[in-house]
């Protein structure tokens, strides 16, 4: 899966839909070039940068143009293609990024993709005229890819991600409060049942098992360190009562919480 960094404002270089019965190309490398296809009907042979792979009917092709790139078709195929001059580069980093691999199989659902990609071809003439318009709709083409991706492979959107952050920003911020999912949810301007479903898709938990699991090892760490009483160092971080308290931590991670750290014994090397 491809991480790509965008950087600068799309522009239009040509877009087209071309049918032939064969079909051999060979593309230079080019950069800050993005050529992107769909294949309506048959399939094309790539070859880019010595990946090789085979695209078919309904599949979304990203040909990344950094490197030489070979296309060929031994019988009738058709393909739809925008292509755009746009500042790129790869990253490792999901988070605010787009996944854009070189293929996305027409099992993944790529209808609206294949939709703006054709939205962008039959408005050529407009797009060209009005940079800021194109710019727009090829990041949504973008995006439309993205998306459909992390779909695929149960991964977190964007928007999912930079909620499950907020909400874990404003956990830290009140950590010695009582916080609540509801709380959390009108803070972020979403509903509880939305925070909810984004929050154990991106982190595989609840968020109050989270709550609880953060303020429980504060707890313990609080009481092993400075002595201080289970009621007391249970009160700082909003429990009202600690018998709750001693109840989840024991439920949480499977002993009490007022156990001592097993301290491990030194172990001295024979001698010799």
């Amino acid at each position: 899966m491809q991480i790509i960094e965008i950087s600068s404002l799309p522009k239009m270089l040509f877009s087209h839909i071309y049918k032939s019965d064969t079909y051999s190309n060979s593309l230079a490398a080019l950069n800050n070039f993005l050529e992107i296809s769909y294949i309506e009907e048959g399939t094309i042979n790539c070859d880019i940068g010595g990946e090789k792979f085979c695209a078919k009917k309904g599949d979304v092709v990203c040909f990344f143009r950094n490197s030489q790139t070979t296309i060929s078709a031994n019988t009738f195929h058709c393909h739809h293609t925008v292509a755009a001059k746009v500042d790129w580069s790869f990253s490792e980093n999901e988070q605010g990024a787009l996944l854009l691999p070189t293929i996305t199989p027409a099992e993944s659902n790529t209808a609206s993709i294949r939709s703006i990609i054709d939205s962008l071809i039959y408005k050529q003439v407009f797009y060209k005229t009005s940079r800021t318009n194109f710019a727009a709709k090829f990041l949504d083409l973008l995006c439309a890819i993205d998306s459909c991706n992390r779909k695929a492979q149960n991964k977190s959107l964007p928007g999912e991600l930079f909620y499950t952050q907020h909400a874990k920003n404003y956990i830290q911020k009140n950590i010695y409060t009582s916080i609540t999912q509801n709380s959390i949810a009108e803070h972020l301007g979403i509903s509880p049942e939305y925070l909810c479903s984004v929050f154990k898709k991106t982190e595989g938990t609840t968020i109050m098992r989270y709550i609880n699991k953060i303020k429980l090892e504060n707890i313990k760490a609080l009481m092993d360190n400075t002595n201080t009483r289970l009621y007391k160092a249970a009160a700082m971080y909003g429990y009202s009562d600690p018998n709750y308290v001693s109840r989840l931590y024991k439920q949480l991670f499977g002993y009490n919480i007022t156990d001592k750290p097993t301290i491990q014994p030194e172990i001295k090397p024979k001698a010799e």
